[in-house]
């Protein structure tokens, strides 16, 4: 007798321990990726915003474990597997640990033309969702080419805005116009001069243009002119020039480093 009471004691504790354990299963808290958005930015290349819809939290080993098969964002390209990069790496702080949180991928992959793209996030199932059905989005691009050469000479009203750092203890920002002249027929080569609105310093630009998607990628060094404020300046800068409706060039998101000064960033609208 007392052995049968012990036995069902047993099954008892046992139902008791599967049952707790199903329940803990049921209220655990996971995390849900989505693919929220794909874009083309104005370059014509492809980006991914990537969402946790929750209720749980991404667990720290996506950043934490770095593997081949890491969660990560992979892209199709007309069904061709092209490549991705893994959630540690576009998403270093972490943004989409969180319920409600959102990484964006900004790929290299360049759509020219009409091109069927398809993303696809944790596609080893790395990380246990509340849901899996909604890990792949696929949507249609078309971007054109920029018709023949990029023909951006003119002059451009500018603004600049410098960067705190090291090299730069007094960031400032600022108004400029930029005279840019190029070869017989558009040709890549470009150079210009910068004049600073405010006070008059003088840059004098060499670099070259191409076109890139639709619009067109500008690289160049600008130097000071000797015996003035701006002597021993060379200047990095890079942009994306694109086309508004009335067929002026602009740059919006325009960079500039000088290793001995300060770094920012810069706009170009044409006159």
């Amino acid at each position: 007798m007392k052995r049968l009471v012990g036995v069902m004691g047993l099954v008892v504790f046992v139902t008791v321990v599967l049952a707790a354990g199903i329940a803990f299963a049921q209220t655990k808290k996971l995390p849900d990726f989505k693919i929220d958005k794909i874009y083309l930015t104005k370059d014509c290349k492809v980006a991914v915003v990537v969402k946790n819809l929750g209720p749980g939290v991404v667990p720290d080993t996506v950043w934490t474990v770095h593997t081949p098969k890491s969660a990560g964002v992979y892209l199709y390209k007309n069904g061709v597997g092209w490549g991705g990069a893994s959630i540690w790496l576009f998403d270093s702080a972490k943004n989409l640990k969180a319920p409600g949180g959102t990484a964006t991928y900004t790929s290299n992959l360049q759509v020219s033309g009409t091109a069927g793209i398809k993303a696809v996030v944790d596609l080893w199932n790395v990380v246990t969702e509340a849901q899996e059905g909604n890990n792949s989005l696929e949507t249609k691009f078309t971007c054109g080419v920029q018709p023949g050469p990029c023909c951006i000479a003119g002059s451009y009203d500018g603004t600049y805005a410098d960067k705190p750092s090291k090299t730069c203890k007094k960031p400032g920002t600022g108004k400029f116009i930029l005279d840019i002249k190029q070869q017989a027929g558009c040709g890549s080569t470009i150079e210009g001069k910068l004049v600073n609105t405010a006070n008059g310093n003088t840059h004098y630009l060499k670099g070259t243009v191409t076109p890139s998607g639709i619009c067109c990628k500008l690289e160049g060094v600008l130097k000071g002119v000797p015996g003035t404020p701006t002597d021993g300046d060379v200047i990095t800068i890079k942009g994306i020039l694109c086309k508004d409706r009335f067929g002026k060039w602009y740059c919006k998101d325009g960079t500039y480093t000088n290793p001995t000064g300060c770094n920012g960033t810069f706009t170009l609208k044409q006159k």
